[in-house]
């Protein structure tokens, strides 16, 4: 009988251990939507070295563009990058993400499922995004290899949340602004506007 009440106060143990780590796991677990849904400001780059293809007749290889991360009813988020000349309605690139937890960070990870960027499919896994603190600031900086039939470049894309000063950036790389920072984007900041507009340069 002893031996009874003993399993079956083991068994109650064991139970309760289990339901108390199940809680403890599901309180820690990110919420990627709080860190990562939103709009978003900065610029991409290619590389004049690495570049062949339709791009090699522009004069500037330096883009201000947008960016919004909405997220979907599964957990997974879509990732649309639109550029001074090519507005939201036609993005540069569209990518569908899904979210990791990762012990280095408390906004977790985004990873690609599939996507574009220009001519160039983006593949599950290539694109592993992961936010860095400048001055407390939060910070896309991400790169990559575009190849496709009429174009051939390395690229970088660094982002910011929309709303944020770049007073840090400004004072450390004062020539490597955004074009439209001052003449647009402050001024659209002081007005209130909350979310990138859909057109770089248009309110």
């Amino acid at each position: 009988m002893k031996r009874q009440k003993l399993i079956i106060f083991l068994l109650v143990f064991v139970f309760l251990l289990s339901a108390m780590s199940a809680c403890q796991k599901e309180e820690s677990k990110t919420n990627f939507k709080e860190h990562w849904e939103g709009s978003y400001y900065g610029f991409w780059l290619f590389d004049r070295e690495t570049m062949t293809g339709v791009f090699e007749d522009l004069d500037a290889n330096w883009y201000d563009c947008c960016a919004l991360i909405k997220f979907n009813a599964n957990d997974t988020a879509d990732l649309t990058i639109w550029d001074e000349d090519m507005p939201f309605s036609d993005p540069i690139s569209e990518v569908k993400l899904k979210f990791e937890e990762n012990p280095e960070s408390e906004s977790g990870t985004a990873v690609s499922v599939d996507g574009y960027f220009f001519d160039d499919i983006i593949e599950e896994g290539q694109w592993r995004l992961n936010f860095e603190l400048i001055n407390d600031i939060k910070q896309l900086l991400f790169n990559d290899h575009h190849s496709s039939k009429d174009l051939e470049m390395d690229y970088e894309v660094l982002l910011r949340p929309w709303g944020v000063r770049w007073t840090d950036y400004e004072e450390q790389y004062p020539e490597e602004l955004p074009y439209y920072y001052d003449d647009w984007y402050l001024p659209l900041l002081e007005k209130g506007v909350k979310e990138a507009p859909e057109a770089i340069g248009e309110e």
